[in-house]
């Protein structure tokens, strides 16, 4: 039988009062806070209860980046991977060149640093082996494909040029001795230690160098539309060289005249410069794949830390894909679905190979990034600086969403497309000149 009321309040009426009565309490009690604390006491005692949760996340994205960095750098001295290898053949190279590059080369310089040089390549002779040298240059005018490729995908014929760091180094010394040589000095043993590296690159892949190099010209043939031999020449319309892509350059200098140089320079870029603006509204019309490559092939003469060039870029140009890689930033709401391309530019940190150079990917990859744009710019293209100030989860998820590999940093987002015929952009007036420049070591007047 059901029990008789008794007239009292039942458990689920009690607890409904209750907490009615400790909400409106609460608010009471809030209120008259409000009223009777200070505003700067109130935001201190805000800042002391956060405090501990900052410096905990805070932590934990520090040793993010430690663990990063020490895991895929080798700034504990022990390049075991490919491309850490490759770094310090690069450097050591590059120093070489810099030396050749002086005004006044004394002869004999760098024999320490060419034969480290020499004995790295020796190791990853052994241990990854070399691959020969295409045959066929690219022509000026062409961007090299193997550079920027979409994630997941492999660079078409990954065997041919993946060494080009390694072929630089090999002309690079090169041309060292024969610097010595003119100034009569000879390095026999590093001649010998040259000949032991070509001898054994030969070797290993004479039973298919020939299949490789008709695949490697089949296929830029067939991507190109024309036969290597008959590529136009690599000059602009107004007789000024193509951005040139440095996969396939020799190493060591080469002479320039300064009217060379002054020929193409003196431009008035002012008008150009402030006719850039970040674009928050874009054309429907497709960005064709071209333009991007050029301007991704302008961007690499941008320079890098002892030539290391770590900058990679992937583009997103499918829809689904594109919408994807944009959800993990969010600084790109009420604009993101007009973007056509969204491009992520990354620094490989296996390039690095010292504590020191725990910030290089920011530097190298923001120059990059900066040069990227300038180029987009100069092809037609508006674009959006999308910074990547993120914490570690976003970090990673990133990664896993666009296909990035560990060992790259994300330096930043750039949403690219066509200009509308009208839009509306912000003015983002400009600090004074005075705040930005300053003059000499002691303080402004």
């Amino acid at each position: 039988m059901p029990r008789a009321s008794t007239g009292r309040p039942t458990g689920g009426l009690l607890s409904r009062l209750g907490s009615r009565m400790y909400h409106d309490t609460h608010r009471a009690l809030r209120n008259v806070a409000r009223d009777i604390i200070p505003q700067g006491l109130k935001l201190r005692l805000r800042y002391l209860a956060q405090y501990p949760s900052y410096q905990m996340r805070l932590w934990r994205n520090f040793q993010y980046d430690k663990r990063r960095f020490a895991h895929w750098s080798s700034a504990d001295g022990r390049p075991e991977r490919r491309q850490q290898l490759q770094a310090w053949i690069g450097a050591d190279y590059h120093k070489i060149e810099k030396a050749l590059a002086l005004r006044h080369p004394r002869p004999g310089f760098g024999r320490g640093v060419v034969t480290r040089l020499i004995d790295n390549l020796i190791r990853y002779q052994n241990e990854f082996g070399i691959t020969p040298e295409p045959a066929d240059i690219v022509p000026n005018n062409i961007i090299a494909e193997r550079q920027t490729y979409r994630p997941g995908d492999s660079p078409p014929h990954q065997a041919i040029g993946t060494d080009d760091v390694v072929h630089i180094a090999l002309k690079t010394i090169e041309a060292y001795l024969r610097f010595n040589r003119e100034h009569g000095i000879e390095y026999p043993f590093l001649r010998r230690k040259l000949d032991q590296i070509a001898e054994a690159t030969a070797a290993r892949h004479a039973p298919h160098a020939g299949r490789a190099h008709r695949a490697h010209r089949a296929h830029r043939e067939e991507r190109h539309g024309q036969p290597l031999g008959q590529q136009p020449a690599a000059l602009g319309g107004d007789g000024a060289p193509e951005a040139t892509s440095p996969a396939h350059v020799g190493g060591g200098t080469h002479d320039i005249r300064r009217e060379q140089v002054l020929a193409h320079a003196r431009r008035d870029l002012a008008p150009f410069f402030a006719s850039r603006h970040s674009i928050r509204q874009f054309a429907p019309d497709p960005v064709p794949r071209a333009l991007i490559e050029q301007a991704v092939v302008m961007a690499q003469k941008t320079p890098s830390v002892c030539n290391r060039q770590t900058s990679r870029v992937y583009a997103f140009d499918d829809p689904i894909e594109r919408r994807q890689v944009l959800a993990c930033q969010r600084g790109n709401a009420g604009f993101g679905h007009e973007i056509q391309v969204a491009l992520v530019v990354t620094s490989d940190i296996e390039a690095f190979f010292t504590v020191g150079e725990r910030n290089q990917c920011w530097v190298d990859g923001g120059m990059f990034a900066m040069s990227l744009v300038y180029a987009l710019h100069s092809l037609g293209l508006g674009t959006i600086c999308l910074n990547w100030s993120v914490e570690y989860p976003l970090d990673r998820r990133l990664h896993t969403v666009a296909g990035i590999p560990a060992s790259q940093a994300v330096i930043m987002m750039i949403g690219v497309g066509f200009l509308p015929e009208r839009l509306r952009v912000t003015q983002s007036p400009r600090k004074a000149l005075d705040e930005v420049l300053h003059w000499g070591m002691g303080p402004d007047e």
